[in-house]
């Protein structure tokens, strides 16, 4: 199933119902219209970012502005469920971050905050981070997923720590320092639980020290080595498993 992106212009906003008419941003349309050559009264399926799953009718409109029709609109409740999942990673190279992002909305997480790290080497630009948003969305349609994580600004690790105090941090160990992953059955009734991936270079002792004066939890995430990004994935997968759905 082929899906589209439905941009709300607010958070407040009301979510589309049954027999309204919603119209897509210039992007979407020109690929509904232009490239799949959709014509109208044909079905065509959103996502709101929001948790809502909608199907509707092509109801016209031009190249930069197709009119969709909603005939259903579903709301996935797993989105919303606790704890919900919170990833601050170290922001790597290129087109490697962009991976980080894209699998990190296909393995559920709800928020990510970039992380400037004292041993990170990219500071990441305007230019660039203006790709970012535009990952997710993709990364969404592809997945089909009905939340779109919300994306923090670029932080240092003290900043970030200040932000979460709304359920226990864990964060990727070195191969052979804990040999387990933490009990998590405790803490499933938290709102958050929120993962740190260190940058390339590594966590400097100050760093570390921070982590477990918040109380971070290490996370063993297998025998090797990891890039941040597959880190960052390895640890997303591995609690998103042990959520209470």
């Amino acid at each position: 199933m082929r899906w589209f992106y439905l941009h709300c212009e607010s958070a407040a906003a009301t979510p589309p119902v049954v027999g309204d008419e919603v119209v897509l941003d210039a992007e979407e349309s020109h690929h509904l219209l232009a490239v799949l050559r959709r014509r109208t009264d044909d079905p065509v399926h959103l996502l709101d970012g929001r948790g809502h799953r909608l199907t509707g009718r092509l109801a016209g409109g031009d190249g930069r502005a197709a009119r969709v029709e909603i005939t259903h609109v579903a709301f996935d409740e797993t989105e919303l469920a606790t704890p919900r999942l919170r990833l601050v990673c170290g922001v790597v190279k290129g087109r490697r971050w962009e991976w980080a992002l894209e699998k990190a909305v296909e393995l559920g997480v709800h928020a990510i905050v970039p992380l400037l790290a004292e041993h990170g080497v990219v500071e990441p630009g305007r230019g660039r981070r203006d790709r970012w948003p535009g990952v997710l969305r993709a990364a969404l349609k592809q997945s089909g997923r009905a939340w779109l994580p919300e994306l923090g600004e670029p932080v240092g690790l003290d900043q970030a720590l200040e932000t979460v105090g709304d359920g226990p941090c864990f964060f990727g160990a070195v191969p052979g320092e804990v040999d387990a992953v933490p009990p998590l059955a405790a803490i499933a009734t938290a709102p958050w639980w929120t993962v740190f991936i260190g940058p390339e270079g590594g966590w400097t002792a100050a760093e570390r020290g921070a982590l477990a004066k918040a109380g971070a939890l290490p996370l063993a995430l297998g025998p090797h080595v990891l890039r941040t990004e597959t880190a960052a994935a390895a640890a997303l997968a591995l609690l998103q498993s042990r959520r209470t759905p």
